[in-house]
């Protein structure tokens, strides 16, 4: 860094004495070069100020003044800004420490100023809408207040992020608190391609909002709150807490714990709660760990019943959450039917249809998952309805009997599901659920509704190839008779590539492939429900990509992971009039720009293939878990991390989940005896490593209590 004498300037940034100084004049007390006013004019700021530090300082004209204040600002720098730090500290630095820290230090510069009056020009300036302010009070003691530390040379003020060794890094990130050092881990642990990669990214698309949200809150971790103004749009955001996930799950109390126990009593005299585990805490749960009530913090396996894509908090997410585009949405709320906003298509785009099933070129919206089964089901009636009507319009006969709920206007088609099947919980789906019977007890149905047996595999399937074959052949036979036979005509056939409710229940890829081609020599439409298994969890955006189909599907329905929900579909699946399958909102613009976000987060994280990866890292290791501890362990099975095992029985289960949480590893069964593994797509070895080391724990336990002889 070039002395005031190699300058030829005087430090005129400390000294308070002085008349208004600008930020550029600040800039050019330190470079010969010429920095245009139009340049700097672009950068944003960050200024976490201490307004009641004191200190005496040394002017580089000799006097000494004692000052009240200090500013620590960090600025996101303007390409041409960056270019000339970059050059100018390639000439001085020749052999810094790595091309990822130069990578960084091209787009950030850290500032520090001193004394009140010098901070107030610095934050009242014209472009003041540009900052974002922090104020902090003596929280933390002289020691460990933030301040740079042996890079005042000269009397400069102003430091470049990377301008020296690891050493300076150090020097610079360790006296402001926690915050800073995890990702000083990150860096060390080679994650600092992605990490680097989410910072350049956001820098270059939000500014001032990702810097707030990614570095100001990591150093003001210790700090109550930040606040930021994006003087653009004259809004004002109340930021996240800077949360770093951690190494492992952190466990204090029983869960559910004494403040869990006391929100779900309280919910309780407002909603039914015999089915809630624990409170959550989502304000403190990051990526791939949930914190609850009591502050205990657990890896997650379940996610929310396999409806978490990338994360607790995701950085991105959030982003999209505080945008303005997200605000107007909210704010105003459009029946897309009839009045859809000028950007829903461009959203649609952006999210649905860059992931859509191949063959499929429309989307229809709807809520949840057993909302899109539901609207799919009434597309497949109406098509067959209009097949069998031919080129005739509706008849009176029609037009006058389906008012009173009677043929022919009420079609008597059914829609076939499968044994075990689960496909939501509306009159509709419900009479296509098959997977326990108090979710259907009491409800009135759809009685000529008929189901198909679903294979019953054998694991290991290598052992168990003909005995499955053979099992798979007895269930298609049965569906064709069921075709041929059944007294009402068929309208669709719904099958989920993973019986997942139903018990993580499977079937190989040549089974589907031979419903496909039944449902077609029937003139039947075939539905794939991927509510669960949709967007990336076994390892395949799609789980049913992996049955290579010939040709595609009818209707694909999703849900959970999209955080939206819908079905895909051709045009000849679109009514003959308008008004036919339709509701007020038809699905909701915020959520298809958080599934826009979901999906740019998949992609640009390559997090599908990481799925593959990781599963095939779990996988290998259950299995021989699935020898050793044999009385609880069996049946080991899944595509990607959409992976299951089975317990001996009910209870067993139910005390392995209970343990597993106090181990600090969230899990859910499904059907009756599965464990099932529903973990986000983030999820990596590291994580299947913690997880692998309390499953042992667990298993050692139960194994103990139960089989002491062993």
């Amino acid at each position: 860094m070039p002395s005031d004498k190699e300058s030829g300037q005087k430090d005129t940034a400390l000294d308070s004495t002085q008349g208004k100084v600008s930020w550029d004049d600040i800039l050019r007390t330190q470079y010969k070069h010429t920095v245009p006013k139009t340049d700097t004019r672009k950068v944003h700021r960050l200024c976490v100020i201490d307004d009641s530090h004191e200190e005496k300082i040394t002017f580089s004209n000799g006097t000494t003044e004692k000052t009240t204040g200090q500013a620590v600002c960090v600025e996101i720098m303007s390409k041409e800004m960056s270019d000339l730090v970059y050059k100018l500290n390639q000439q001085r630095e020749p052999q810094n420490a790595s091309p990822w820290l130069l990578y960084f230090m091209k787009r950030w510069q850290l500032t520090y100023i001193r004394g009140s009056a010098n901070i107030r020009q610095y934050t009242s300036s014209e472009y003041a809408a540009q900052y974002t302010f922090a104020k902090i009070r003596p929280l933390l003691n002289t020691e460990d207040r933030v301040k740079l530390m042996g890079i005042h040379s000269g009397g400069n003020t102003t430091a470049f992020l990377g301008q020296t060794t690891w050493n300076y890094m150090q020097q610079v990130v360790r006296p402001v608190g926690t915050g800073l050092d995890r990702y000083i881990d990150s860096w060390k642990n080679g994650a600092q391609q992605r990490l680097f990669h989410i910072w350049w990214s956001g820098i270059e698309q939000h500014g001032v909002l990702t810097l707030a949200s990614r570095i100001a809150n990591a150093i003001a971790q210790a700090w109550n709150q930040l606040d930021a103004r994006i003087g653009v749009r004259g809004m004002q955001l109340r930021l996240v807490s800077g949360l770093a996930e951690p190494k492992e799950p952190k466990i204090t109390t029983e869960i559910p714990g004494p403040r869990s126990k006391a929100a779900l009593k309280q919910l309780s005299k407002l909603q039914d709660t015999r089915a809630a585990i624990f409170a959550g805490d989502y304000t403190k749960s990051v990526g791939n760990y949930i914190a609850d009530a009591d502050g205990n913090l657990l890896l997650d396996m379940y996610c929310q019943i396999a409806s978490i894509p990338v994360g607790y908090n995701n950085p991105r997410l959030l982003k999209a959450a505080q945008s303005a585009e997200m605000a107007t949405a909210l704010a105003n709320r459009p029946a897309l039917g009839v009045f859809p906003s000028t950007d829903w298509p461009a959203a649609l785009e952006e999210s649905f249809m860059r992931v859509a099933p191949r063959g499929l070129d429309m989307v229809f919206t709807t809520a949840h998952g057993s909302d899109a089964n539901e609207l799919a089901y009434k597309a497949a009636f109406m098509h067959h309805a209009r097949k069998c009507r031919g080129a005739r319009g509706y008849s009176a006969q029609e037009l006058e009997s389906v008012m009173d709920n009677q043929e022919p206007g009420s079609s008597d088609a059914a829609i076939l599901s499968f044994s075990l099947g689960f496909h939501g919980r509306t009159f509709g789906a419900l009479s296509t659920t098959r997977s326990k019977a108090v979710h259907k007890l009491d409800i009135p149905a759809f009685k000529h509704w008929p189901r198909a047996p679903f294979p019953q595999l054998r694991y290991p399937l290598e052992k168990y190839a003909q005995e499955n074959a053979q099992e798979e052949k007895r269930c298609l036979e049965e569906l064709e008779r069921i075709l041929r036979t059944h007294p009402v005509p068929i309208a669709a056939v719904i099958v989920e590539p993973i019986q997942s409710e139903g018990g993580d229940r499977h079937a190989s890829a040549e089974f589907f492939r031979a419903v496909r081609s039944i449902t077609q020599e029937a003139d039947v439409l075939m539905i794939v429900d991927e509510v669960q298994t949709g967007c990336g969890a076994t390892g395949t955006f799609w789980a049913h990509e992996q049955w290579e189909l010939p040709t595609a599907p009818d209707m694909v329905t999703f849900s959970k992971k999209m955080q939206a929900a819908g079905f895909f579909h051709t045009g000849a699946l679109v009514p003959d009039q308008a008004y036919r399958n339709f509701n007020t909102w038809l699905g909701d613009l915020p959520r298809a720009l958080i599934a826009r976000g979901i999906i740019d987060e998949i992609t640009e994280g390559n997090l599908v293939e990481q799925v593959r990866k990781t599963g095939e890292y779990l996988k290998s290791h259950l299995q021989p878990l699935a020898i050793r501890y044999h009385r609880l362990v069996s049946n080991v099975r899944g595509q990607g991390t959409f992976l299951a095992f089975d317990c001996p029985n009910a209870e067993l289960r139910t005390e392995f989940l209970n343990l597993m949480r106090q181990e600090g590893v969230n899990m859910g069964g499904s059907g009756e005896v599965t464990v099932r593994f529903r973990p986000m797509l983030t999820l990596t070895k590291t994580h299947v490593n913690v997880f692998l080391t309390r499953l042992e724990s667990v298993l050692n336990k139960m194994y103990k209590k139960h089989w002491p002889q062993n």
